[in-house]
């Protein structure tokens, strides 16, 4: 889930910002290969995705980091991969932005709500903030449906149907602000250990364009964070 207890379309403007370095992405082609997404659901172990080494990685990375309650700290580059190769395989709808340009953001934020875990989120927003899109990943909660509508409690969500994926579940929803001022679609992959998504604020958001782009990078976000987690790596 996005960073809720924020403005969602100016959060990453309006933080308390501290610059820290974090190792640069450099994936192995080989392990991407392996976990490469066959636009299927999980039928065998052979499609079941990393996400214990995942886990292990997110933990390295927010622990390193630390923010506070409500804090957010930007990183020198995303662990979840290069953001232009990921825009880059998104659906046909996300293409004008994914060739704009846009801006990239990369940061771990914490937020308030006892029992929330830290939250990694790599950012790409058009010039003047009129909207973004991104990709986040974070240590699971136990009741994953139930934690997202609690961390989104100021907005009304609409869930879509929820399926197998990959060793996971993969749940669709959009969501609007009671205020009517902010709304955004995502689509997030979440097993026992780690969950990732995709959210737009654009005009072209909805559950099917957000399915669409998690479903084509989700093989490639969970091996490429390995690489910003040296310690992950050993596992």
């Amino acid at each position: 889930m996005f960073a809720a207890g924020h403005d969602r379309t100016a959060h990453h403007s309006m933080r308390s910002l501290f610059a820290v370095a974090v190792v640069a992405v450099v994936f192995s082609a080989s392990a991407i290969a392996a976990c490469s997404d066959d636009g299927g659901s999980s039928s065998g172990a052979s499609d079941v995705l990393p996400s214990d080494r995942a886990l292990a990685a997110i933990r390295e990375l927010t622990s390193r980091v630390a923010p506070a309650p409500s804090e957010s700290i930007d990183l020198d580059t995303c662990p979840l991969g290069d953001m232009t190769g990921l825009l880059a395989v998104s659906p046909a709808d996300m293409q004008v932005f994914a060739d704009s340009g846009p801006e990239i953001s990369q940061y771990v934020y914490q937020n308030e709500l006892v029992g929330v875990h830290p939250l990694v989120a790599c950012l790409a927003s058009f010039e003047g903030g009129d909207g973004l899109v991104g990709i986040n990943m974070s240590e699971v909660e136990p009741d994953f449906k139930a934690d997202t509508e609690r961390v989104l409690s100021e907005y009304t969500v609409t869930f879509g149907t929820e399926y197998s994926y990959r060793g996971g579940t993969v749940l669709p929803y959009c969501a609007e602000s009671r205020n009517g001022f902010d709304r955004f679609c995502e689509a997030d992959w979440y097993d026992g250990n780690v969950f990732t998504g995709v959210f737009i604020t654009t005009d072209f958001q909805s559950m099917e364009v957000a399915d669409m782009w998690l479903r084509a990078i989700l093989p490639r976000v969970l091996v490429e964070v390995l690489s910003a987690a040296p310690a992950a790596q050993q596992i």
